[in-house]
């Protein structure tokens, strides 16, 4: 992979990572906000509360995923078009195509992370949380 490639590459990984971060947080939040019904009212401890949410975190990343991949993608475009590094890579004589293949190879990538997960987690793991409540 050519240098440039791991530039970009480097960054689009540390954005995508920073907002699925942000995302699980922002998710997490809300949905621990539906147990707390039964923290207070059935006294469920902070064990089966914390097997719970551990549960839904399948599901949550098959959404997550490609979303943050999205806008990590944009944010690392943007602020390499902000920078002109875009316009120097594209006076070197890097095409449309040879821009865009980094995110294509993480796009690819993180379709191969997360068919697993949507095929065999996601259905488990819901399964679990349903006969666990």
């Amino acid at each position: 992979m050519p240098t440039i490639n791991q530039y970009v590459m480097r960054h689009l990984v540390g954005t995508t990572a920073f907002v699925t971060m942000v995302l699980i947080c922002a998710i997490w939040l809300t949905q621990s906000l539906r147990f707390v019904e039964l923290i207070v009212n059935r006294g469920m401890s902070l064990e089966a509360f914390g097997q719970l949410t551990l549960l839904l975190m399948p599901s949550f990343l098959t959404v997550i995923g490609p979303i943050a991949l999205f806008v990590a993608v944009l944010l690392t475009y943007n602020r390499l078009t902000m920078d002109s590094e875009i316009i120097v890579l594209r006076s070197v004589g890097l095409g449309p195509g040879a821009l865009a293949r980094p995110a294509l190879i993480l796009a690819l990538a993180a379709v191969v992370a997360v068919m697993p997960s949507a095929s065999t987690s996601c259905p488990g793991a819901t399964a679990n949380s349903k006969t666990s409540k």
